[in-house]
Parts: structure tokens; sequence; C-alpha cells
């Protein structure tokens, strides 16, 4: 169902359990960044195997919900910031991503997930190619493994006030 489905994605630390290589992921607050309860910055680094540098980068998250069509989406927007900048780690400076949810009936829902991200610095093209070719599929067979939990499963209502047509 969608709210477990949003349960999941609204749990930022849960990242570290679906999101693509996380080895960190948490809710920040940045002086001058309006944010509400469905709109907030999140810190995200993705650990990288060696010899490449971890990248990193603030998301903006944007929920927002269409009743009559039964989708959610949560957008996710690079903000060109240094706040929460670690040495060694390379900043993502242009991202967006998206999963849109789409409800088929009370127990099935259709997850579409888009991201396109410029991750800076210099990457080898195996690597490129690695992320590219494992990233969507692997966040969302992990997803599927989350949304299992009672901790999500206990979920029956939509949270996201934000609306859209």
């Amino acid at each position: 169902p969608l709210s477990v489905l949003e349960a999941v994605l609204r749990d930022i630390p849960a990242e570290k359990r679906f999101g693509y290589r996380c080895a960190e992921a948490y809710r920040v607050d940045i002086p001058g960044v309006k944010t509400s309860p469905d709109s907030f910055p999140i810190y995200y680094r993705m650990q990288l195997p060696y010899p490449v540098q971890d990248r990193d980068t603030i998301w903006n998250v944007r929920f927002s919900h269409n009743p009559a069509k039964d989708i959610l989406k949560a957008e996710l927007q690079t903000l060109d910031t240094d706040y929460a900048k670690h040495a060694g780690v390379v900043r993502m400076r242009k991202g967006y991503a998206v999963f849109t949810l789409k409800a088929l009936d009370p127990v099935r829902t259709e997850i579409d997930y888009t991201a396109q991200c410029d991750p800076g610095g210099n990457l080898p093209p195996f690597l490129v190619n690695m992320i590219l070719k494992d990233f969507a599929p692997t966040t969302i067979a992990r997803i599927r493994d989350v949304v299992k939990d009672q901790k999500y499963t206990a979920a029956t209502r939509i949270m996201t006030k934000t609306t859209t047509e």
C-alpha cells in the first residue's frame, strides 16, 4: 500500500537499508532553508569501492499526493551547498530523483524510480557502468524487503498533506 511505502521513504535513516551504496542518511537543518512536514533537506553519503572517493549530497525532499489518482511522489533535488561537507568526500552538486508510487489495488503498488546525478570528480568508466546498471533495480529490490518490517506495515494512512494534480 501507498501508506507503507511512504512510511519507508519518510524514514530517512532507513535509506541505509535500501539506498544504493548508502552509508549515511539523515535529516539536516540548514539555516535559511524553509522546511515543512512534506519538504525538508537530508544528507546522503554513498560509499564507493576503493580507490574511488565516496560521494555525498544534500537533497531537498518533497512529498506530494494525488488522492484522486492514488499517486504519491517523493522528489529529490540537490541543493548546491557545502553544508555538512566532509573532507575526502566528493560533493554531488547537480541531481534529481523521483519515486512515483501508484496504487494498483489495495495490496499492490507500482514504483517508478528515476534518478540522474552528476557524480562530480573523475570516476572510472567501469564504476559508472556498474552504478548505472545496478542503481534502480537494487534500490527497488531492497525496498521490497524493507516494506515487510512491522515498523512500516503498521502504516495505514497517507501522511503527506501536499496535494498535486
